[in-house]
């Protein structure tokens, strides 16, 4: 028995210590009016000091609504993004009608999960001022996305009032740079 234990526990410390080797992935977003609008999102630098870099059209999209997230890559199934609203207005949310989608540089399009209802934010809005964090789950059958991933989308809202966020990789000289650095 004893020996039992002191087996599970090793492999508890073997695949802890494994999960801090992760490569992961980090994207940064804002609000837009339309996914077809994307291609004039574009990050173009970034350091520690400086922050994230882009250009963006100011008539399609919404800087006052920003997004981070993480995706790991390897065994864990788990993307966390985190959605500001700098906006004057709350932004709905809702378990049952926020979409999540993954498009690769082909276009391909992946439909992500939401984890369980019981972990999910239960907001009914994201309040000016406010962010939230929303946990949802890679898709099953795209196992490269780290590198694949062209564009993380968020639909959030209810069905007549949406509110869309299109989330970019950055650039990889951020990659390895510690997380908090601003944005510009």
């Amino acid at each position: 028995m004893g020996r039992v234990i002191l087996g599970l526990i090793f492999c508890l410390f073997t695949l802890t210590g494994c999960a801090a080797n992760v490569a992961s992935r980090h994207y940064y977003g804002m609000g837009i009016h339309s996914v077809n609008d994307a291609k004039e999102f574009k990050i173009v630098s970034g350091s520690f000091r400086d922050g994230v870099q882009y250009y963006k059209n100011d008539r399609t999209m919404n800087p006052d609504i920003s997004a981070w997230a993480e995706i790991q890559d390897g065994w864990f199934e788990l993307i966390v993004v985190s959605i500001t609203n700098n906006s004057k207005t709350p932004i709905a949310t809702n378990y049952f009608t926020d979409d999540f989608e993954l498009i690769d540089k082909d276009g391909r399009l992946f439909k992500v999960e939401k984890d369980s209802m019981t972990i999910y934010p239960q907001v009914n809005y994201i309040n000016p001022g406010d962010t939230v964090k929303f946990p949802i789950v890679r898709p099953f059958e795209y196992d490269r996305f780290t590198k694949e991933t062209a564009m993380l989308v968020c639909t959030l809202g209810s069905l007549t009032d949406r509110v869309k966020i299109v989330l970019k990789p950055l650039p990889e000289e951020l990659e390895s740079q510690p997380q908090g650095s601003g944005v510009k």
